[in-house]
């Protein structure tokens, strides 16, 4: 863990915790720095630290952007989409979304709520994917530090809405076909929704 020490003769040390971890701040630039040493002047923060990955991850952190970018629907078509989970605590947002845009790509079946997703772009950055559910949970499990974390870059809260996810229902092969689960942050309430209704999407990003 690497801290900073700052002093002056009046005052205490202040003791900067530079630690990876839920509710750093994740610039444009790539820095992760935490909420104490951000300085929107001289720093663009684009998304929050959700949560951070082990040594048997394929990521070092997982960011929640910024903001939404408008409500839309899972799927044009009610079907089980091939490669995306249906598992509401699994961090695989990222191979969620490449699959469904596998299934844009190669059969021409809209997945609007991804495709808004994986072309958001911000400060120059892209590679954003649709959450996973798990994913969206974390910021409900992450509380009020995610929340100041927002605040600090200017962004949107996540408290009022229900939030699409990529993760497909999984309670049978049938309810794979017809939903998806959608979370609100409120108590991290999780519910399923048909595919071809739409919400509000918020992207993430994977941190390699």
């Amino acid at each position: 863990m690497a801290l900073a020490i700052s002093s002056c003769e009046e005052c205490d040390p202040v003791v900067i915790d530079y630690s990876l971890k839920t509710g750093n701040i994740l610039c444009a630039d790539g820095r992760i720095v935490p909420q104490d040493a951000y300085d929107g002047n001289s720093m663009n923060g684009i998304g929050i630290i959700v949560m951070t990955g082990g040594e048997n991850d394929a990521y070092k952190a997982i960011a929640v952007g910024k903001e939404d970018i408008g409500s839309h629907c899972y799927c044009d078509s009610l079907m089980n989409v091939s490669g995306v989970g249906s598992d509401i605590t699994k961090m695989d947002g990222k191979e969620n979304t490449a699959a469904l845009m596998n299934l844009y790509m190669e059969e021409m079946i809209g997945v609007p709520a991804a495709e808004a997703a994986s072309s958001y772009r911000t400060a120059g950055v892209t590679g954003w994917h649709l959450p996973s559910c798990g994913e969206l949970l974390q910021v409900s499990k992450g509380g009020l530090v995610i929340k100041k974390g927002l605040e600090l870059i200017g962004g949107q809260p996540m408290e009022e809405e229900w939030y699409i996810s990529s993760t497909q229902d999984g309670a049978s092969e049938n309810t794979k076909i017809l939903y998806m689960y959608c979370v609100s942050m409120q108590e991290g309430r999780v519910r399923y929704a048909m595919k071809n209704e739409s919400y509000p999407v918020r992207p993430f990003i994977t941190i390699k």
